[in-house]
């Protein structure tokens, strides 16, 4: 089925893992979108951090929204490289700003952002419960208040889903799955609790209100909450994995980098109640995520 309204969408970071998913839903419902990436396959070339090469793709293609997918997720790889957290994940989003300042085309931006702005809640976070503990979400923070100058969607969420292909990496059921398939012994923590969305669900909802252009900043996940643990035990056992490979531990006796949050869990009334989108349970999403194991 097509929109019947269509747009010109810019998607920036589209050869990420989130982008490959959501570009087809939007070309089918009939938006005309422009892919950029860095490399040389990329249908739009270019670098998202300097400011005359993003705003003469503005001026060439005309996009009536921009989609910001590009970060650096990598929490210990922005720990230790600051630099490179800023660039990915607050440069790009302000050059983005600045271009849409400068071309008055009344350009909206989406802006996906992350729920580890929110640490110490011992309940489902609002939007205004922040607190940043690592330089992955002090960038992140840093990227939405520029994004804010515009008056863009911000949307805070977290996703799962298979990896697409080595470029991406892999996700994090992808590891689970592949180090239990290896026979690894791996540790997942049973007090780091989040409300993942999985990636065809984010995508298509982003695919929804990419042309309501409400500004604000949302929380987006899916209802209810999930360990790290019970996640990689629920794919473990629906998959018929080895699971005496897997230990349950302490986020706190982990040797990491970088500081993490333990509940990541997100209150998502407000986007509910703007968009009226109803928002499916967590156990659902884990669902559809191993149904994608088994299908394939």
């Amino acid at each position: 089925m097509t929109s019947s309204i269509q747009a010109r969408v810019l998607v920036i970071g589209a050869y990420g893992r989130m982008g490959t998913v959501l570009t087809p839903i939007l070309e089918a419902l009939g938006h005309t979108v422009f892919l950029q990436g860095r490399g040389p396959s990329s249908q739009t070339r270019l670098n998202p951090t300097i400011l005359c090469q993003l705003s003469a793709e503005i001026d060439k293609n005309a996009p009536d929204v921009i989609i910001n997918l590009a970060a650096l997720t990598n929490v210990d790889e922005c720990e230790t490289n600051p630099h490179l957290a800023y660039e990915a994940n607050t440069k790009i989003v302000e050059t983005i700003a600045a271009a849409i300042q400068i071309s008055a085309r009344g350009i909206h931006l989406v802006q996906i952002s992350t729920d580890h702005l929110y640490y110490e809640s011992k309940g489902f976070s609002n939007e205004a419960d922040i607190k940043p503990i690592n330089m992955y979400a002090i960038t992140k923070y840093a990227g939405e208040i520029a994004a804010q100058s515009v008056g863009a969607t911000i949307l805070r969420t977290n996703f799962i889903g298979r990896g697409s292909n080595q470029d991406h990496g892999l996700s994090v059921s992808d590891w689970i799955i592949k180090s239990l398939l290896d026979r690894r012994l791996i540790t997942l923590f049973d007090d780091v609790i989040f409300s993942p969305l999985h990636i065809k669900t984010l995508c298509q909802i982003v695919a929804k209100i990419v042309m309501l252009r409400v500004t604000g900043i949302y929380n987006l996940g899916s209802i209810g909450a999930i360990s790290k643990a019970d996640f990689g035990k629920r794919l473990a056992s629906e998959l018929n994995l080895d699971m005496s490979y897997l230990q349950t531990g302490k986020l706190e006796s982990a040797n990491m980098k970088a500081k993490r949050p333990l509940n990541m869990t997100m209150n998502c009334q407000k986007f509910i109640d703007q968009f009226k989108v109803d928002l499916p349970n967590v156990n659902h999403e884990v669902d559809l995520l191993i149904k994608d194991y088994k299908d394939n």
